[in-house]
């Protein structure tokens, strides 16, 4: 039974990271921009390169994960304070049938948009191991913060870091940003 059970865990291929206080943005300097475009909940297409000028967080997450579950209220927060001032989330549901999301989305709504990544495509091109797990572009789509993990999006630094990419009026060319 415990063989059955060590093969069923090495063999998944996403995890839910847990909760941990010390989640953190740090800088993105190991993550390659790529091409997010998918199928949104509740029809149409969403493109990541379509929020070019607005600072995009891309949230992956799962229903099914605890943690993500207060994360998105989280999220939703920030994107009700911070949208206004250039502030976009794309949240990409991995994995999971879209009448599961309508369901838990008519129970706990949000105020940005839902993506689909049915066949796991995008996390993997995206190399997302662990959810939930969030990636910040800057105003240019270039991953600039990560977290592997949940994050309270409502804490002091957390807010300062997107207030600088918010701030900035040319692309960064070198390494060295600070979360």
């Amino acid at each position: 039974m415990g063989i059955v059970a060590l093969a069923l865990i090495a063999a998944a291929p996403m995890r839910a990271s847990a909760t941990d206080p010390e989640n953190r943005l740090e800088a993105a300097a190991d993550i390659t921009p790529r091409t997010l475009a998918l199928g949104a909940l509740g029809g149409g297409r969403r493109e990541a390169a379509d929020h070019r000028g607005r600072v995009v967080l891309v949230h992956f997450f799962a229903t099914w994960c605890e943690p993500c579950r207060p994360e998105l209220a989280s999220l939703d927060r920030l994107n009700r304070e911070m949208g206004p001032r250039g502030v976009e989330i794309l949240a990409v549901s991995v994995a999971e049938p879209e009448m599961r999301l309508r369901r838990f989305f008519a129970e706990q709504p949000v105020s940005f948009a839902i993506l689909l990544d049915q066949d796991r495509a995008a996390s993997r091109a995206w190399a997302i191991e662990a959810l939930p797990s969030t990636v910040v572009l800057d105003r240019w789509g270039v991953p600039r913060l990560a977290v592997r993990g949940d994050l309270d999006w409502q804490r002091a630094e957390v807010r300062a870091a997107l207030d600088d990419l918010l701030d900035e009026t040319e692309p960064r060319r070198t390494g060295g940003d600070r979360p």
